[in-house]
């Protein structure tokens, strides 16, 4: 968990400014803006107001980098482009969107090479490394590191030199060069000691921490996370500290001090909620706290605990991490003797890790799975899966003998190798010169034949290149429409959120969240078919999903909310996708406000049935209702006339129903039913 957590903010290294001082900095930036009319003039004064946005909401970032963008392409202002696209690169990395981020940071380098500026040549080299390194590739993100390095050294920037050495010391690690990952780290200390820099000097703990947490040191490693966390306070970068609350939490698990463990959790998900709500982070500050749970034995808050780690993972492509919480769920449903429940989670972590050859994991799991068989007294499975764990046991016991004997083996090999290669290359050197003569007859020969058939080819390929092009070109264009859309939805958000700082009226303030959770909702629609493989439709169910999570972090209430999603994986267009997902959002949006007010627990559930004719969509929580005397088919709500229209913009009708709380019912026709009876 911690090296993950490492890799994924070796790009945010700048994020380290008091919130207060922001704030004021953004102020005095707008009032400049407020004083010129110069185009390079705004275009830089967009690019530092996105980069102070970028510490507090990556949104309103993204919208002033675009400005900056515009005005710079207006007066063809290239350092301003070169800045501009920096920011877009960033703003795509936070985002996780590692494709565009490197397109990006490469675009990036291209500009700042034509202009010469060594630092931001230097600067695009570490952000192309740091993009390439979080897309798994490291030794492409080490070359450009050190192509930054170099450069640096030139310019004698200590500062950035630091922070290059500090990303080196975790690809070193990961690559089991720990000698170098240490030589590095120490690199980093003396500078940020030198330079007496707050974040260069929290920056080289934190890596400490990370190298003796990776070798069992854990009391080393809990003591260089609190001279981290002493260092990022000072500076008040909140982002530093959750990474290094996450860290601290996973060593006071492995000395067993599970209260501060849980303690040290909460306050990382705090301020992840009120920083990035990254979802990697929110899932692994889940996953330390459900295992202090679990060592307390209080297996209900360590079940739900997981539980949230997974909702967490669920958009993500992190299989070790959604392995591990499965793994943990099987575990404390083995000892609950829930064998069956202990049993789906461990067989859905094996599915998982099954392209991947960990004999560690796969021992953990074949040892849970041996406990829940011989629970179930199916002793002939119980007893395959433990001569399997303990086959894997002397696996692992043997696996470093191996491994050095193997690296023996290599050497003498390689230097055999060398020798034979030298011997050929002597008897190589002879024969060239009496094979000189004949090759070149029989390649004026090849050459010949070759070019008939190479301008063969070139024609067949050239139709098939236009056909071809043709077809990439429409889902291209699809894909790119879907995601401007939704750029352009959190950009109206955003500028929403801008607009309702300066408006005190209670009403209007109310009127501005709902037009932003709306804004909100369908982006999500057009973020789904952007990222899906198909770019037509999208399956309602991940929709729905994705929908509930993000009404109920734009309600946060007292009352703890259990929702209940049943329905086949249906796929809509976005012709039936868009209205829908606008009324189940009025909905949600309703019960999250008003519902949930006197419940210890609030539920709701969202169920959709299908018969050969139409849809029926019910949405019911178990709150207070609507009043006795209130006549839904006449409400002059917004909310509800939207969910009335929508439903019959559907083919269809929406019912209010009172069963232990409100049941809401949409009947309504897909696409093509409705294309069949007009």
């Amino acid at each position: 968990m911690k090296k993950l957590q490492f890799i994924l903010f070796l790009f945010l290294l700048h994020i380290a400014s008091i919130k207060a001082q922001s704030d004021h900095k953004i102020d005095s930036l707008y009032l400049l803006l407020s004083q010129t009319k110069i185009d390079s003039v705004r275009t830089d004064l967009h690019y530092n107001i996105a980069q102070e946005y970028f510490k507090q909401n990556a949104d309103s970032a993204f919208l002033h980098t675009k400005l900056s963008h515009q005005y710079a392409e207006k007066c063809n202002y290239k350092r301003g482009l070169a800045k501009a696209t920096s920011n877009y690169g960033r703003y795509y990395f936070m985002t996780q969107n590692l494709d565009s981020a490197l397109i990006m940071a490469n675009r990036c380098l291209e500009l700042n090479k034509e202009i010469g500026d060594k630092s931001y040549i230097a600067q695009s080299y570490m952000s192309v490394g740091a993009v390439n390194v979080n897309r798994g590739d490291l030794d492409k993100g080490q070359l450009y590191y050190e192509k930054s390095i170099e450069l640096y050294k030139e310019l004698k920037n200590l500062r950035q030199l630091a922070k290059l050495y500090g990303n080196i010391v975790v690809i070193c690690h990961h690559k089991g060069d720990t000698d170098k990952a240490i030589d590095y780290q120490n690199k980093t200390l003396e500078i940020a000691l030198k330079l007496k820099d707050n974040e260069l000097i929290g920056l080289s703990y934190h890596n400490a921490a990370f190298l003796y947490g990776s070798t069992s040191s854990y009391e080393k490693s809990y003591e260089s996370e609190l001279k981290a966390i002493e260092y990022r306070a000072k500076d008040n970068d909140l982002v530093g500290l959750w990474e290094c609350y996450i860290n601290i939490a996973q060593d006071l698990v492995n000395l067993k001090r599970y209260e501060e463990c849980i303690s040290y959790s909460r306050k990382a998900i705090a301020l992840i909620n009120k920083t990035t709500k990254d979802v990697n982070s929110l899932a692994l500050a889940n996953l330390n706290m459900g295992e202090a749970y679990t060592k307390l034995k209080e297996y209900s808050k360590a079940e739900k605990t997981y539980i949230t780690a997974l909702n967490n993972l669920k958009s993500t492509h992190h299989v070790r991490e959604k392995v591990a919480v499965n793994i943990a769920l099987g575990r404390i449903k083995t000892e609950l003797k829930q064998w069956d429940s202990a049993l789906k989670y461990l067989n859905i972590a094996s599915d998982l890790i099954r392209d991947y050859e960990d004999l560690q994991i796969n021992r953990d799991i074949v040892a849970l799975k041996a406990l829940a068989y011989k629970g179930k007294k199916h002793y002939r499975l119980a007893y395959e899966h433990l001569d399997e764990y303990y086959t894997l046991k002397d696996s692992i016991l043997n696996k470093d003998n191996i491994e050095k004997v193997a690296k023996l083996e290599a050497k003498f090999e390689h230097d055999k190798e060398l020798q034979i290669i030298n011997i050929e290359k002597e008897n190589e050197a002879k024969l060239h010169q009496e094979k000189l003569k004949s090759e070149k007859m029989i390649s004026r020969l090849y050459l010949s034949l070759l070019v008939v058939v190479f301008l063969g080819l070139f024609f067949i390929y050239r139709l098939y290149l236009q056909k071809k092009k043709t077809d990439s070109q429409k889902e291209v264009l699809l894909k790119e429409i879907h995601h401007r859309v939704k750029n352009n939805l959190q950009i109206v958000s955003s500028l929403l959120d801008l607009q309702s700082n300066s408006i005190d009226d209670e009403s209007t303030l109310v009127a501005i969240n709902d037009g932003q959770t709306r804004m909100k909702a369908m982006a999500l629609i057009h973020q789904n078919l952007y990222q899906n493989k198909h770019i037509e439709s999208i399956s309602f169910k991940d929709y729905i999903e994705q929908l509930v999570v993000q009404v109920s972090d734009g309600n946060q209430i007292e009352q703890e909310v259990e929702h209940s999603i049943e329905m086949e994986d249906v796929n809509f267009d976005i012709d039936t996708a868009v209205p829908l997902g606008l009324i189940v959002n009025e909905l949600l949006t309703n019960a999250f406000k008003y519902a949930f007010t006197k419940q210890d627990i609030g539920q709701l559930s969202i169920k959709l049935e299908h018969n050969q004719d139409y849809y029926k969509l019910s949405i019911k929580d178990n709150g207070l209702g609507l009043p006795d005397d209130y006549n839904f088919e006449k409400s002059k709500s917004l909310g509800l006339k939207l969910v009335r229209r929508l439903s019959k913009q559907l083919y269809g009708k929406a019912e209010y129903t009172f069963d232990n709380g409100s049941v809401f019912t949409i009947f309504f026709k897909d696409t093509e039913t409705r294309k069949e009876i007009s």
